[in-house]
This record gives C-alpha cells, structure tokens and sequence, in this order.
C-alpha cells in the first residue's frame, strides 16, 4: 500500500516536472529572443558608431593635413619675402 502511494507520488512528480519544464521552455523562449535581439541591436548601433568615429577621425587628419601644408605654404611665403627685403611686399 506504502509503495502504490510512493508510485503514484512519484508518477505524479515526474509528469510535474515534464509540464513545468514545457511550461517554462514556452514561456521563456520569447524573453531570451528579446534579449538575444536587444543585444544585436546594440553590437550593430556600437558598430555603427564606431565606423562613424572612424570616418570622423579620417576627416579631421585630411584637415590637419591640408592645415599643415596651408601653413607651410605661408612659411615659405613669408620666408621669401623677408630675403626680398622690407619694401617687396
């Protein structure tokens, strides 16, 4: 008698544990896909970012650059004026 309840408790128990897991398997697989979508999101939005960083970067150096080479350009301009002497400009 002792054991045909322990049988049934455990049959019991064990069909528990196979509905709850379906259960929450079911109920859970959205949150993880919302989670796992959220989280690509953000990895694309950083890649984003990062590319646009980059492009600004790539600009800012050719400005410097042509800063650079406007600068030497008045340099020279202005050192072969002063060996013209005081009245050549």
């Amino acid at each position: 008698m002792d054991e045909d309840i322990i049988a049934i408790l455990m049959m019991g128990m064990l069909g528990f544990t196979i509905v709850s897991g379906l259960v929450l398997r079911l109920s859970l697989k959205p949150l993880v896909d919302s989670i796992a979508r959220i989280l690509e999101l953000r990895a694309v939005q950083n890649r984003e970012r990062s590319d646009l960083l980059e492009r600004r970067v790539v600009l800012l150096e050719q400005e410097l650059g042509s800063a650079r080479s406007e600068l030497q350009e008045l340099r020279e301009r202005d050192e072969f004026y002063n060996r013209l002497g005081p009245g050549a400009r």
